[in-house]
């Protein structure tokens, strides 16, 4: 698949595909799929999906600062349907990451 030409309906078999693969532990075959649609996913997942693959080091070495650039990158763009439908996990995790201190200044408020 060229990544500069996929489809609607090919971004999100990738994307249910990347899920799956993390959902089963295939965590590099996950990421591979995040990486070939994250300039055109629109919703931000393949970002949220990458940047929580290298802040646990999952199928890659873990940088907890490389994770936090992919989550801020990501959550602009992800939609309210998809914050409700599946993502309100990816806001957990990025509070508990600045209420931590973790990669980023601690930042209770």
């Amino acid at each position: 698949m060229d990544s500069n030409n996929l489809s609607k309906a090919e971004i999100e078999a990738l994307l249910k595909g990347a899920e799956e693969d993390y959902g089963n532990s295939e965590y590099e075959s996950a990421l591979k799929k995040c990486i070939q649609i994250e300039k055109e996913d629109t919703s931000g997942c393949s970002l949220y999906r990458m940047g929580m693959l290298h802040f646990m080091g999952e199928g890659v070495e873990r940088d907890e600062m490389k994770g936090l650039e992919f989550l801020k990158r990501a959550f602009p763009l992800l939609t309210q349907s998809m914050i409700q439908d599946s993502f309100p996990l990816s806001m957990a995790n990025l509070g508990f990451m600045y209420s931590e201190g973790i990669g980023v200044e601690k930042d209770t408020q």
